[in-house]
């Protein structure tokens, strides 16, 4: 037997456990005993076998009972007794004395000790209660926990912290990212400003991270944790992560699980789900092994377990079962039974899907439109399909009669039927016969198109007359009546009457834009104008079109901005640069973000650590303040 104080020792008995000194002082009754710390009393332990819960209570050193069996868990403290029971299907916790006496009634969520009083919540309500079970003060916080430093509790609200003393009293409000206990003293660090500057107002937050939603509604970020807030207001609960959809809902994700929420906060489903997605007006929600459909108000729209299912497409959702595909309607009522190879997925109330290694298509009510053939379906469209057979593409209608064959791909493209050739597409008529040339460049009104005879390039229009003769190693389209060419490794530009314009010089050129292309010389790229003059000398890594007559580009590694006559708007000295709507160009050097606009005049001087413009909402977005 191991010797409890006072000479008081357990002893076993059919496995269960008794106090003795020289004799037994209880009988073996108990599942365990465990003695309180420096104290003469025992946690006593019960399994109740008839509803299979445990019972805990508190005895004396001499068997007497302190604390009726009657709890799911004691905590012991200095002075007091946490108690945890069951009542009406929840777990609820209260505060007894050493003697048994109440000083907490049972109906807390929560109890934490603080010094010499109590902390205790109750339906989201934080309160602080005095040794004697009195309310002190009604604590402005979402929750606590303990500090590594006596009497000292942090205070958590909206995922900001705060401090407050053995009394309550504040210490730091919980308005920080963090608070530390540096030489013997307490350090709060505030968390990074952010100004939303919107047509209709200014907003000011404070957070690590800040995602626009909509005008209204944000994203915010505290210490790795999450939540929306409108005009400034949090709303619903924090999360672990918030991945928006759409205007009208976002994914949460709560401990590596998933669920749903409104742009309000409100909870549409649950963190519960192992994989979570939404499209097309649905939630594709997996757990417990199987997936599920939902819809916009969380309500689940499949009956039975599916393997997976696939995103609705005229009405109906392809489904899983059983290492089968069919289809769902939006009831949930499998329409098409689960008896094909492949998902399939309907456009114009056709599917290409397989069956028995065959291809075939089949209508909404899951009718053979072609019955299943071994050969490969590729495409359809309302009236035909293509299928190949050793390397020949078949335009079939679905009375089965050939309407045109081809080596080359046959596609449908808004129900007109083309062929894709190399260097260009012919339309092919519902009578398989050609209808037009549907790729080439332009000059003037005239569409002309690139040619190939052999290795070299030319220009003929859509009669087939030449009009470019076929000399030069590559072409590209006419822009602004000059046509690229390239020659003996080199690119220049020819105008209609095949004059050279711009003498064969550069590895790389552009179509001219707004009378500028861009050219390269080896690695480093210039503009020129029609006449063949430098806007700007090749030295420059990159050069891009912005707006207007304005030119982004970058010199080692710099960006900057230069208008249509080479003149310098944005001198290029910066990390990065975007233009944004609202002739807003953000500029940012040195981790220090600014704004200038398109005549190169500063708009909002380089002090923060962070500026965005959302297009959609026309909101700016200010960060300052990264500690």
């Amino acid at each position: 037997m191991g010797q409890g104080k006072n000479s008081t020792a357990l002893y076993a008995e059919n496995e269960l456990w008794g106090l003795a000194e020289e004799k037994p002082i209880t009988p073996a009754v108990y599942d365990t005993l465990i003695n309180i710390k420096k104290s003469l009393f025992y946690i006593a332990k019960k399994h109740n076998s008839g509803n299979g819960i445990n019972s805990m209570g508190v005895i004396s050193n001499k068997g007497k009972i302190i604390i009726p069996l009657n709890y799911l868990q004691i905590i012991p403290s200095s002075n007091a007794y946490i108690v945890k029971k069951w009542v009406n299907r929840e777990v609820v916790y209260g505060l007894l004395s050493k003697s048994n006496d109440v000083i907490l009634n049972i109906r807390f969520n929560e109890i934490q000790p603080i010094g010499n009083n109590w902390v205790a919540k109750s339906q989201s309500k934080l309160q602080l209660y005095n040794a004697e079970g009195l309310m002190l003060k009604q604590l402005l916080a979402d929750s606590i926990t303990s500090s590594a430093i006596p009497n000292f509790m942090y205070t958590y609200k909206n995922g900001k912290i705060g401090l407050i003393n053995a009394q309550g009293a504040a210490i730091f409000p919980p308005i920080y990212k963090s608070i530390e206990y540096i030489n013997n003293d307490w350090v709060a660090s505030d968390l990074p400003k952010w100004q939303i500057i919107s047509t209709m107002d200014t907003v000011t937050i404070y957070a690590d991270s800040l995602k626009i939603w909509d005008r209204y509604a944000h994203i915010l970020g505290i210490n790795d944790r999450y939540q929306i807030v409108e005009n400034g207001n949090p709303k619903g609960n924090p999360y672990d992560a918030i991945h928006i959809t759409d205007s009208s809902f976002a994914i949460t994700a709560s401990s590596k699980l998933y669920g749903a929420i409104r742009r309000n906060g409100r909870q549409i489903l649950p963190p519960t789900f192992r994989n979570l997605y939404y499209k097309n007006g649905y939630f594709y929600g997996f757990k417990n092994h199987y997936w599920a459909v939902y819809d916009s108000l969380g309500n689940k729209k499949s009956i039975l377990k599916y393997d997976s299912i696939g995103i609705i497409q005229d009405g109906l959702f392809p489904i899983k079962r059983k290492g089968k595909w069919g289809f769902m309607n939006r009831i949930g009522k499998e329409v098409i039974h689960c008896i094909y190879d492949s998902k399939a997925t309907f456009k114009n109330g056709k599917a290409i899907i397989s069956y028995f290694g065959a291809q075939g298509i089949i209508n909404l009510k899951g009718n053979w439109v072609v019955k299943p053939v071994h050969t490969e379906i590729t495409d359809f469209s309302y009236n035909f399909y293509v299928h190949t057979s050793n390397g020949i593409n078949y335009l079939n209608n679905y009375a089965g009669e050939l309407i045109y064959f081809s080596s080359h791909q046959l596609i449908f493209k808004n129900e007109t039927i083309y062929e894709l050739r190399p260097n260009h597409t012919k339309e092919i008529s519902s009578l398989g016969t050609i209808v037009d040339e549907k790729l080439g460049p332009y000059n003037g009104n005239q569409v002309w198109k690139i040619i190939r005879v052999g290795d070299k390039y030319g220009f003929e229009d859509l009669g087939g007359q030449l009009k470019i003769t076929y000399r030069y190693d590559s072409l590209q389209p006419y822009s602004e009546d000059l046509a690229p060419f390239k020659l003996r490794g080199h690119w220049g530009f020819i105008n209609a009457e095949e004059q050279i314009i711009v003498q064969p010089y550069y590895t790389e050129v552009t179509p001219f834009t707004n009378g500028l292309s861009i050219v390269a010389i080896k690695d480093t790229k210039g503009l020129i104008n029609q006449a063949g003059e430098y806007i700007l000398k090749p030295k420059y890594d990159a050069i891009q079109f912005l707006k207007d007559d304005l030119w982004v580009v970058s010199e080692n590694g710099l960006w900057g901005i230069f208008n249509s006559k080479g003149n310098v708007i944005v001198q290029p000295k910066y990390s990065y640069l975007k233009y944004m709507k609202a002739d807003l160009i953000i500029i940012s050097s040195n981790h220090q973000y600014g704004a200038v606009n398109s005549k190169g005049e500063s708009v909002l001087p380089r002090l923060y650590d962070f500026i965005s413009y959302d297009n959609e909402n026309e909101v700016l977005l200010l960060k300052r303040g990264e500690y």
